[in-house]
């Protein structure tokens, strides 16, 4: 077993074992991994409990072995209010598993498309509480490869916290990717779609994009497959902002077209860029 606590109000740092945490129910179930809600020892606390299915453990295992971090290794170095919060990580026996924050309120994916009266005038700060977190990340060294409202959840407080680090890469390891695109599709930026390399660039445009989305309510580009939307990435003209919702400000509308822009020495060339320039709009009430 390895990992550490990090959250220092517990009273007992020693992990007590993944058969000390009561399974209330499952969260969600996806390709590489299931999230349980489930209680603490002291049958009081709740927490999210991230087990790694077969495949993504095995992932985990050779990035050790070759000295890289897994998701476990980046969510324990995280310290910022806008970031999920990790208790412990580590694996027992064969089982990885993350033990996290429990959020108990839905994306933002869903909130924009579900429920958007939720968010109705608060549009403006949480773009500026997103774009602070991920300046954040990148200070870090860390991009994060899959930035997308879908990774964004509200706690309790209707506070946004940044989840899901399990494509994270170094900055200073300039991955290129040679397998499969890493990534959701609606948001890939055009050089991920050519060559798969992956920067700071990339989470730029799928910031810009996620902004898109949360300012006018629909997705840039649709297509009926992963590969069609990739390509409108690449060769296609999303619909200005104002066209769909003639009540954004021009220069909201200029900032997110520049952080969407198809030519990455285009765009914000930091995600602080971009957080600076949302700051200093003022009197957006969307």
């Amino acid at each position: 077993m390895f990992g550490l606590w990090r959250k220092k109000d517990l009273t007992d740092e020693i992990f007590p074992g993944l058969t000390a945490f009561d399974k209330l129910g499952t969260i969600s179930e996806g390709k590489k991994s299931i999230l349980y809600r489930v209680r603490g020892p002291d049958r009081k606390s709740e927490f999210c409990l991230k087990i790694l299915k077969p495949a993504a453990a095995q992932v985990a295992d050779k990035l050790r072995r070759i000295g890289m971090k897994w998701e476990g290794d980046w969510n324990l170095g995280f310290d910022h209010p806008n970031i999920v919060q990790t208790f412990y990580a580590g694996k027992e026996n064969e089982t990885y598993f993350l033990l996290l924050e429990y959020l108990s309120g839905q994306s933002l994916l869903h909130v924009i498309h579900q429920e958007p009266q939720k968010i109705a005038g608060r549009r403006h700060e949480l773009a500026c509480s997103m774009a602070e977190t991920l300046s954040y990340l990148h200070q870090q060294n860390v991009i994060h490869r899959d930035i997308c409202p879908k990774n964004f959840m509200f706690n309790d407080r209707k506070m946004l916290k940044l989840i899901d680090f399990g494509v994270c890469i170094s900055s200073s390891d300039r991955v290129l990717t040679r397998g499969n695109w890493t990534g959701t599709p609606s948001y890939m930026a055009p050089e991920i779609v050519t060559n798969k390399q992956y920067n700071e660039q990339t989470d730029v445009y799928a910031f810009g994009v996620t902004l898109y989305e949360l300012f006018t309510g629909v997705k840039p580009f649709k297509g009926d497959d992963a590969q069609s939307v990739m390509m409108q990435h690449l060769r296609a003209q999303a619909p200005a902002p104002r066209e769909l919702k003639p009540e954004i400000p021009p220069e909201l509308e200029a900032l997110v077209l520049r952080a969407m822009d198809r030519r990455a020495n285009s765009r914000y060339q930091r995600m602080e860029d971009v957080f600076n320039a949302l700051k200093g709009l003022s009197g957006v009430t969307l």
